[in-house]
């Protein structure tokens, strides 16, 4: 078995891929709470380091949203074009409709994250920032991550894709 077809089959896989969606939100919380320690004066870094942590979140729910989209690409290279349809359908549409919105959330976060950068001077502003924008956000990506884990693990293994 080539290098090719041992990647596809370990990223077609269900347990990777959940094993890769619970350990995102479980960083995405790390830094959360890191976040919050940051403005509360508990740690002795400041709004670089929240932009920072930001860049970080997005990066990692949008290389994680491309990675749940691709799955049925590697699901048919895999197992073939009919199989992979109708061994992988449910759990392949399930990966790429929750894919695509870690997708979109990851880069709104980059954009408000950019944005961020003409107003970083100003922390009453980087405080409305991050309680109001940021932490409801990564609050919202870390729910997605954890629906997404949950529903990789019970998707049905074969059947047709829900509209």
């Amino acid at each position: 078995m080539d290098a090719s077809r041992q990647i596809s089959r370990l990223l077609a896989n269900r347990y990777f891929l959940a094993t890769l969606v619970f350990a995102s939100a479980l960083v995405i919380l790390g830094l959360t709470v890191r976040e919050i320690l940051i403005l509360l004066g508990k740690d002795g870094l400041h709004a670089v380091a929240i932009m920072d942590e930001e860049e970080t979140v997005g990066v990692l729910l949008v290389g994680l949203g491309v990675l749940l989209e691709g799955r049925e690409l590697w699901t048919r290279k895999f197992a073939g074009k009919r199989e992979g349809e109708s061994k992988f359908g449910t759990l392949n549409f399930d990966c790429e409709f929750f894919g695509f919105h870690l997708l979109v959330l990851g880069l709104f976060i980059e954009v408000v994250d950019k944005l961020m950068t003409f107003v970083a001077n100003q922390h009453w502003v980087i405080m409305i920032l991050e309680y109001g924008v940021y932490l409801p956000l990564n609050l919202l990506g870390i729910w997605l991550l954890m629906r997404t884990f949950f529903q990789i693990l019970t998707a049905k293994e074969g059947g047709h894709s829900r509209s």
